[in-house]
This record gives structure tokens, C-alpha cells and sequence, in this order.
């Protein structure tokens, strides 16, 4: 193990050097060859290695680019909103996980009588309900608000890191999250930012209800394929998990919450509600839903940490920052993260070349290419990316180019295109740069990876044939 270690480091290392000063694509800069050389090389690092070192390599070669930069690339590394985002919720995260408010839900989904008839039954409830709550609430924000109450789930149930039914289930949620996101704009930054590019680029206006009533019936369909994957992969029939009694569950239970319990889950529930009440309130109330969205989504868990800190019940703080940092934050994840969105920035970066390239070198003359193709090419390339890239990245990516490539052919879709491809976007679980929920389930010792990463490319694989025959024929016709 440690021989391997040490030749996919030295081998990465080498392509790092070699991608920095040799032109191995003719066609593109050299600081372009060594983009595509860091991505790769650190992908690899972070599959075979991990994600501490590796994730500040690629930050600090992400600074030797001269259209980045040093400045430029702790901005949108350290500085970015999702590395505050993900650093005050685990805090927040943290705080609560001190109250007796998770166990409380776990017990109280395990009471349920569909979660308590076995393996099956429990893991299909768990993923439909994380499927329903996604639809209307941020993919990071849901799965780090659900991750506490899976793990105590885990510990219920006597399950351990490696067992087969452990992994099943957090990959299960990982991939619920992930469809979720795709399937509404509400909360969901992903298709939002893709209509808004259209509307910006265009003039016209994707209503957000056409881009459901395409969207939710195909989600809901590849999720139903996934589900039957994971029970052939795992066999969850033949799982036996403890026969759970509702009232042995509850009964050393507490009936009431302490004062101090009562303040920090009021705290971490204002936090989240301050993440989904713009999209919520924006339709009827527009000016109080948009200065709510200034707020964006690192700053609710900031101020909701400083009030955990400030706050003192029986002169003990709500929340022990020091405590918190050390036991709290899964910092390999914040690592990841940070280092993942820079490498993003960097790939979609116009001085440095990349889209360019894709636009010009890559993509054939579309304008004489059958609409099927052109539907294929841009749900194809959406659905690969967001499995190796951050989803908003991607669908700002491959619906920019669909646009400038497609706003002047006239045998085409161009709204329904745009439309699959925000939705074929936001769907991808394979890697762990995709999201930072993705980091943390790879990073976190309950899956086993290579079937993280192998239900990963068959959704993939599933969500291209799904979106290509059924969501853009539905597409077309509620798509105006």
C-alpha cells in the first residue's frame, strides 16, 4: 500500500512537471496544457492518496498560473463563499449534534413502521425522504444537515465503517441529494444560474414551472434505477439489521429539551431558514426575498456561530469555538473543497483558454448536425463534467457555449437544450470534486469507494439515456 502511494505520488508529480513545459495539446497554451495536467494529476491524488496535501499541491500550482495567480487563487480557494460556507455549517453542525435533537429524529424515523420491516424498507424511506426534502432545499445544506442523523442512525443499528449496509445507505443519500438538485431551481443554484445565463444571453425567459414538469418526472425516474441498483448491488434482502421495538427506542428518552438544547437548535433552524426562505418568500414578497438573498449561504451559519459562541448558559458557551474546530470540522473535506473550486475557476477561466478551445477545436460545425446529436453532445458533456467539476461551474460552462454555439441555428430547441443540460448538470456524484458533499462521503470511511465511484458512472450513464429520449422530448413541449 505504502509502495503504491509513493508511485502514483512521484507519477503525479512528473505529469505536473511535464504538463507545466511541454505542449502535449498543439493547439492550446501552455498554461492551458498545465490546467488539464493539475486536474488530472490531482484527481488521480485525490482517488489513490487523499484529500489533505494533495488538495493544498493543487492550490499552490493553481497560483503559478499567470492568468490566476497566487492573490487569485486563495481568493477563490481560502476566500471562496463555499470554504466559509462549509466551515460555519460544520461548526453549526457541530453544536447541535451536543443535543439530544438528532438521536431524538433518528429514533423517531426508525419508529416509523415502513422503516422498521427491514433492510429494504428502511433504506428506500431514508433515500425518498432525502429525495423530497432536496427538491426544496440546497444539496450541501441538505446533506450536512442530514449526515449527523445518518451517523447516528449507523450507531443504532451496531453498524460499523466497512459494513455493507452502512455504505448503501450514504451513498444512497449522496445520490438522492444529487437528483434532488436537479429536479427544481428552487434553492438550487445550479439550474437557476443556467436560466439566468439564457435570459441574460437572450432575452427570453425559461418559466420555472416548464423547467419542473420535464425535470421532476425524469429525476424521479432515474432515481427508481438507482434505487434497483443499489438493491442488486448491496442484496439488502438478505441484510439482517436489529428488530427495532418503538417503545424500547423512546424509552430512556427525555419528554422535554434543556433551555440549552432549545436556544441551539432554534439557532441552527433560523440558519437553514435563512437559507430556503428567499426562494420561498421571492414570488410574493420580491424586495424582502432579494435582501434576504444577499445573504447568500455563508453568512446565516457565520452569525449563527458568533451567537453560539456569545450566548453562555451556567456560564458555558453555546458552542466551544476551540472545541469546535478541532472536533467539529472535517477539514480534508474543507480542503478539498477549496482546492476543487479554484481548479474550477481555473478551467472555465476565458484568458487561460480552456472553453475557447472546447468552443472552436473541439465541437464540430453544429449548424449541419442533426438536433438528436446536438442534444446528445451537450447532455453528454453536462453530465461527465458535473461528476468531475462543481455543478455550478459546469452548467455556467456547458450552457454559456450551447447558447453562443446554437442561438442562431434554426433547427433546434434552443431553450429545451439549455434547459437538459442545466438539469443533466447538476446531477453528477462520481468523484469527489464534484460537490463537497461528495469529498466528505469519500473522505468519511463509510462507503466503499470503488462502489461510490461504480454507482456513480451508471447513474451517469443512466441520466444521459433518461434525459436525451425522455426529459427532452418532455422538454419540447412544456418548454416555451
Amino acid at each position: 500500500m505504502k509502495n503504491r502511494k509513493l508511485v502514483v505520488s512521484i507519477l503525479a508529480f512528473i505529469g505536473l512537471f511535464v504538463s507545466a513545459n511541454v505542449p502535449l495539446i498543439g493547439s492550446l497554451s501552455q498554461e492551458a496544457n498545465f490546467t488539464i495536467g493539475i486536474f488530472v494529476c490531482i484527481l488521480v491524488l485525490w482517488l489513490f492518496i487523499g484529500f489533505d496535501w494533495p488538495s493544498l499541491l493543487c492550490i499552490a500550482c493553481i497560483g503559478l498560473l499567470p492568468s490566476v495567480g497566487l492573490k487569485g487563487a486563495l481568493a477563490t480557494s481560502f476566500g471562496s463563499s463555499s470554504f466559509v460556507f462549509l466551515m460555519f455549517t460544520f461548526l453549526c453542525t457541530y453544536a447541535l449534534t451536543q443535543t439530544s435533537f438528532i438521536p431524538r429524529v433518528s429514533k423517531w424515523f426508525l419508529s416509523l413502521k415502513l422503516a422498521r420491516k427491514g433492510a429494504v424498507s428502511l433504506s428506500t424511506t431514508l433515500f425518498l425522504s432525502v429525495l423530497v426534502l432536496g427538491c426544496f432545499i440546497s444539496p450541501s445544506v441538505l446533506f450536512f444537515t442530514m449526515y449527523p442523523l445518518v451517523k447516528n442512525i449507523y450507531k443504532m443499528l451496531g453498524l460499523k465503517k466497512g459494513d455493507a449496509f452502512s455504505s448503501m445507505l450514504l451513498i444512497g443519500v449522496v445520490g438522492s441529494v444529487s437528483l434532488a438538485s436537479g429536479m427544481t431551481p428552487i434553492s438550487h443554484a445550479f439550474p437557476v444560474a443556467a436560466l439566468s445565463i439564457y435570459e441574460t444571453l437572450t432575452g427570453h425567459v425559461i418559466n420555472y414551472v416548464g423547467y419542473m414538469m420535464f425535470a421532476i418526472p425524469t429525476g424521479i425516474l432515474i432515481f427508481i434505477v438507482m434505487l434497483i441498483a443499489l438493491n442488486i448491488i448491496y442484496k439488502p434482502k438478505t441484510i439482517e439489521i436489529p428488530e427495532l421495538n418503538k417503545d424500547e427506542l423512546f424509552e430512556n428518552t427525555s419528554t422535554t429539551f434543556s433551555v440549552r438544547e432549545k436556544i441551539i437548535i432554534t439557532v441552527f433552524f433560523s440558519v437553514v431558514l435563512l437559507w430556503v426562505l428567499p426562494s420561498m418568500i421571492s414570488p410574493f414578497f420580491p424586495e424582502i426575498g432579494g435582501q434576504l438573498s444577499k445573504l447568500g449561504t455563508a453568512l446565516p451559519p457565520m452569525f449563527g456561530t458568533v451567537i453560539l459562541c456569545v450566548v453562555r448558559i451556567d456560564d458555558k458557551p453555546l458552542l466551544n469555538l476551540q472545541q469546535g474546530m478541532a472536533n467539529g470540522i472535517s477539514w480534508n473535506t474543507l480542503f478539498m473543497s477549496a482546492s476543487a473550486n479554484c481548479l474550477a475557476v481555473a478551467l472555465v477561466n476565458d484568458n487561460i483558454g480552456i472553453p475557447v478551445f472546447l468552443r472552436e477545436s473541439v465541437l464540430p460545425d453544429l449548424s449541419v448536425v442533426s438536433p438528436l446529436i446536438i442534444v446528445a453532445i451537450f447532455v453528454i458533456w453536462g453530465s461527465i463534467q458535473s461528476n468531475f467539476t462543481a455543478h455550478l461551474l459546469t452548467a455556467q460552462l456547458t450552457t454559456s457555449v450551447a447558447i453562443q454555439m446554437l442561438s442562431t441555428n434554426n433547427s433546434v430547441h434552443l431553450s429545451a437544450i439549455v434547459a437538459i443540460t442545466a438539469f443533466a448538470s447538476s446531477l453528477g456524484f462520481t468523484f469527489p470534486s464534484s460537490m463537497p458533499y461528495v469529498a466528505e462521503a469519500h473522505g468519511s470511511g463509510w462507503v466503499i469507494k470503488k462502489d461510490l465511484l461504480r454507482l456513480g458512472v451508471f447513474v451517469c450513464i443512466v441520466a444521459v439515456l433518461v434525459t436525451i429520449t425522455v426529459a427532452y422530448p418532455l422538454a419540447l413541449h412544456v418548454i416555451v
